[in-house]
Order: structure tokens, then C-alpha cells, then sequence
């Protein structure tokens, strides 16, 4: 136990809890803000790190060549803000 406490002492004891309770209040949203970015960040990496269902590169399945042509006819297009 040391000196008794003056008036002093108490005023800055009340303004240093008062100063840091509005620092508390004052983070708060910004603290929401930062466990909304850890969620986000945490669903993206489990869609990047997902192991695919299907295996690309085994050769075993059933191979199948796709050709062809594209024609297009009677397509027409312009610009509405170009008339020529």
C-alpha cells in the first residue's frame, strides 16, 4: 500500500476509463468489419482448394471428339449510338 489517493489521481483514473471506453466503441465497427473479411477469405479458399470430383487426367473414360461449324445467318447488329 502505498500514498492515498488525491482528487487528481481519481480525475484521471475516471477520464482514462472514459477515454477508453470510447476507443472500445469507436473500434467496434471495424471489428465486425474484420471477421466479415476472415469469413469471406475462408469460403474462397475452400472453393480454391476443393479436390474436383471429376479426375481430368484419368485416360480411362469414354473419349468423345466434338467438330463442327458454325454458320450464322440473317444475324444483323448495330449501334444505336452510331447509325451508319
Amino acid at each position: 500500500m502505498g500514498r492515498p489517493y488525491t482528487a487528481g489521481d481519481i480525475i484521471s483514473i475516471f477520464f482514462g476509463v472514459i477515454f477508453g471506453m470510447f476507443a472500445i466503441a469507436g473500434a467496434t465497427p471495424q471489428i465486425s468489419a474484420i471477421v466479415e473479411g476472415k469469413i469471406a477469405a475462408k469460403m474462397a479458399l475452400d472453393v480454391i482448394n476443393r479436390k474436383p470430383t471429376i479426375n481430368q487426367d484419368n485416360k480411362e473414360g469414354k473419349s468423345i471428339k466434338v467438330q463442327g461449324k458454325i454458320e450464322f445467318k440473317d444475324v444483323s447488329f448495330f449501334y444505336p449510338s452510331r447509325v451508319d
